[in-house]
């Protein structure tokens, strides 16, 4: 299995699974840390004729965020996404990301968003969909550029957002503190691309 035994520097990744989802095409599992502590559930959908691949990570335990095991799993899950494909995750746990989208920050200079940006992700939508009591939390939909093209859209439309949100008056809220600074070093980047 891809996730079994993924390690973090002295943690480890278990998965539980996987599991049928809703079609022949999806399928579920659970992680756990060493030890069997619940750690997230995830939904794998790896695609048909017209539908991309996508990856959705949800009822997140307190203490993911911020731990090494965050950037490792999200780093692998990233790899593992083509171009145009998605990445869904439920960040009720991440105050710091769920504060500042509250308050109008735009997603990718959230703590969330931007590691994700850092991934290859390019364009963002913070969403919840009722599903009649399946929906989960709220999550940040992340997905790759399909090519040079999207990517070129994503940036441009990026950068305008990130524009508009620096010249509002500087926040007294430390989560939108944190989402300015990573807004003025992205904004930064798209204007003078390495």
């Amino acid at each position: 299995m891809l996730l079994e035994g993924l390690r973090a520097g002295e943690e480890l990744l278990q998965a539980q699974g996987p599991y049928p989802g809703r079609f022949s095409q999806e399928e579920d599992l659970l992680l756990h840390r060493r030890g069997g502590q619940y750690l997230l559930a995830m939904k794998l959908y790896y695609g048909r004729r017209h539908y991309l691949a996508w990856v959705e990570l949800y009822n997140i335990a307190e203490g993911f965020f911020r731990s090494p095991l965050e950037g490792t799993l999200l780093g692998l899950l990233a790899a593992s996404l083509g171009p145009g494909e998605a990445l869904h995750v439920e960040y009720g746990q991440d105050g710091e990301t769920r504060e500042a989208l509250i308050l109008g920050a735009p997603a990718a200079c959230t703590r969330l968003g931007h590691l994700l940006w850092g991934l290859g992700f390019s364009w963002f939508k913070d969403y919840y969909i009722a599903e009649g009591f399946r929906e989960g939390g709220q999550k940040l939909q992340a997905e790759k550029p399909l090519d040079g093209r999207a990517l070129s859209r994503h940036r441009q439309a990026l950068r305008a957002e990130l524009e508009a949100f620096l010249r509002k008056p500087p926040p007294e809220n430390p989560s939108l503190r944190g989402a300015r600074a990573r807004a003025t070093k992205l904004l930064q980047e798209l204007r003078h691309p390495a």
